[in-house]
């Protein structure tokens, strides 16, 4: 009798293993899908190098990055594939959750991207540093400091080094 619930609860992990491993297979198809649709429109936007994500409401928050950069504002991962010269991400939601998963949509569709994204919460950072995103603190996502790190990467891709 063992044996059968043991058989029986592998079985049902097995199961729940394949019906993920499906649904992660159609969402990377529906982005997939997206990103050629939206590639043909490119002409509009496609020559743009910052992408800022400020969230599902499109606002950083209370107002702390006011008159932020002149980079375009995205919506969400959908947005990610409009962007053929994309060269930085900045993530800068008041959700971690938000920003890791627009930060994994854009390092899976475009391996180049920089990628910088706000912390908001300390035990979350091993996420972030686990897919190899660069991220800040709340507190130091000012237009300078992310502006600055901006410049030193691009002179690090060019061979200065400070």
């Amino acid at each position: 009798m063992v044996k059968i619930d043991v058989v029986l609860i592998l079985a049902c992990f097995a199961y729940i293993a394949f019906l993920g491993f499906l649904v992660m297979d159609r969402i990377d198809r529906y982005f997939s899908a997206n990103v050629e649709k939206e590639k043909k429109d490119d002409s509009r936007i496609g020559s743009t190098d910052i992408v800022l994500f400020l969230g599902e409401s499109g606002e950083p928050g209370s107002g702390e990055l006011p008159g932020f950069l002149p980079g375009i504002c995205i919506k969400g991962p959908s947005d990610i594939g409009k962007y053929s010269r994309l060269k930085y991400l900045l993530a800068l939601s008041r959700s971690d959750f938000e920003n890791l998963t627009v930060s994994s949509v854009a390092k899976k569709q475009n391996d180049g991207v920089s990628i910088i994204a706000v912390c908001n919460e300390p035990e979350n950072m091993a996420l972030f540093h686990t897919l190899e995103i660069q991220t800040v603190p709340r507190e130091h996502a000012t237009p300078d400091y992310l502006a600055s790190i901006i410049d030193i990467s691009e002179k690090k891709k060019v061979g200065k080094t400070l």
